[in-house]
Order: structure tokens, then C-alpha cells, then sequence
């Protein structure tokens, strides 16, 4: 399993918070009520949700990401936890998750969280939806098989699934869907970020990790003339985001 750099996401892709800064509106969280924050990050969301009166616990599984959360939010709850195998106890009124299920085996989790939650309890998230940043995908293969690897040797580190698939797989668990919406979202990649090699170093660090050090620096700038017709616009990168939104209800 491939360590995030906690700092240098916090650092350079705050964006990612910012944007799901609009789920916590469609979670409409209650005073009191008790929530888990799956995939919490850096805990920058846990903390707007304890802000507005909840009862909020993070978890994420990648070490660095909750040793800074605990650091910058202190007074908040989190903890280390893979999604597949959780431990702490519910129930809980509703289970958030913002940009972190594209990272984990849905039917794994689906099921997990189902048994975390109270019954009527909800379950919102957002994640990358079906074709999500298909053309980075491709430029990352085609640039692979430039230097001579095998596709098979370098396994897809997310899963972008479509509506059907997720509803089924919810609906598996014990859920009924209430809403879902996959929309397109083509997400700027300022200054901060380092552009689309620093996005590909940060979110596709699972393909560097397996590739020659030597090749490291050819990679990244491949990837950039195979991307640039498509996603260089107005003087910056872009990333040809899709993102869908879920509200599901245990029953």
C-alpha cells in the first residue's frame, strides 16, 4: 500500500476539501447527531462538520493523513482504520465520505458501513465517477507502454464505477439510494498543485513506485505532451474530472 505525503496534499491540493465542502450540505448534518468521516484526509471536513455541532470521528487508513489531522485538529477524534475491516463501534447517524471511495473495494465497505449505521441512518458521499480523468488514465498507459512496460504490471490504484454499478452494490449491503447525479467537472490545477505532474506524482504515486527511478522525470513529462491538447487551457493544467454524488438510507 503506497503512504500519502499528508503534508504536501494538505499543502498543495486543498481544493479537494474545498469542493466537498458542498456535500456537507447535502448531508444537511443535525446538532448532536453522531457522524463518521470515512477517508477523513487531513481532517480539514471532520472539523467543519464538529463545527456545527456534531458528534464527528475521522478515519482514513493511510497513517500520515491521521497523524496531521490529530495534529491540526487536536481536540477532534480520529483514527487509523481500513474501511474493510473497521472496528469502532456505532451506530452512527450518518456516515460521510468526500473523494475516498474511489480508493477502496465498494463491496468490501458497503457492508461495513451498513452495520455502522443506525437504521434510517444515511450515508453521503462523493467520489470519482465512472470515467473519471479518463484521458490522464490513457496518457499513463500509453506512456507505460513507451518505455517498455506491461499494463498488467501496473494495476489501476482506484475503481470509478458507474451509477448502476454503485447502486446495486448499495443496494446489496441493505440500502436504499436516494439520489445519485455523475457529472462532468474538469477541476483546475493551480500553481500550488505543481500542475498535472504534481497531480500525477501525488494521486498516481502507485505507478511511479513500480517504475525505475531514472524513468521517473520521462514519465511525468509524457504524460504532459500526451495531456496537453486536452487539458492545457487558458495558461494552466486541468484535470478532466467526473464526480458523482450518492445519498443512500439503511434500511
Amino acid at each position: 500500500m503506497t503512504e500519502w505525503d499528508a503534508k504536501a496534499y494538505a499543502r498543495q491540493f486543498g481544493f479537494v476539501p474545498a469542493y466537498g465542502r458542498e456535500l456537507i450540505d447535502i448531508l444537511a448534518p443535525q446538532k448532536g447527531e453522531r457522524i463518521l468521516d470515512l477517508g477523513c484526509g487531513t481532517g480539514v471536513l471532520t472539523a467543519e462538520l464538529a463545527a456545527l455541532g456534531t458528534d464527528v470521528t475521522g478515519i482514513d487508513r493511510d497513517a500520515n493523513m491521521v497523524a496531521l489531522a490529530q495534529k491540526t485538529y487536536p481536540a477532534l477524534v480520529f483514527f487509523q482504520q481500513d474501511a474493510e475491516s473497521i472496528t469502532i463501534a456505532g451506530p452512527f447517524d450518518a456516515v460521510f465520505s468526500n473523494a475516498a471511495l474511489h480508493w477502496m473495494k465498494i463491496d468490501k465497505v458497503f457492508p461495513q458501513i451498513a452495520k455502522l449505521l443506525r437504521t434510517g441512518g444515511r450515508f453521503v458521499a462523493e467520489m470519482g465517477g465512472y470515467r473519471n480523468i479518463a484521458i490522464i488514465e490513457a496518457a499513463i498507459y500509453s506512456v507505460l507502454e513507451n518505455l517498455g512496460h506491461v499494463r498488467s504490471d501496473f494495476p489501476l490504484p482506484w475503481h470509478f464505477h458507474t451509477p448502476a454499478v454503485l447502486a446495486m452494490e448499495l443496494e446489496k449491503a441493505g440500502f436504499e439510494v436516494r439520489y445519485t447525479h455523475l457529472y462532468d467537472r474538469l477541476t483546475p490545477l493551480g500553481v500550488e498543485t505543481g500542475g498535472l505532474r504534481g497531480w500525477v506524482t501525488m494521486f498516481g504515486r502507485a505507478f511511479l513506485d513500480r517504475l525505475p527511478a531514472e524513468q521517473h522525470d520521462v514519465f511525468l513529462k509524457q504524460i504532459e505532451d500526451a495531456t496537453r491538447p486536452a487539458l492545457w487551457k487558458d495558461g494552466q493544467w486541468n484535470a478532466d474530472y467526473r464526480r458523482q454524488h450518492f445519498v443512500a438510507v439503511k434500511l
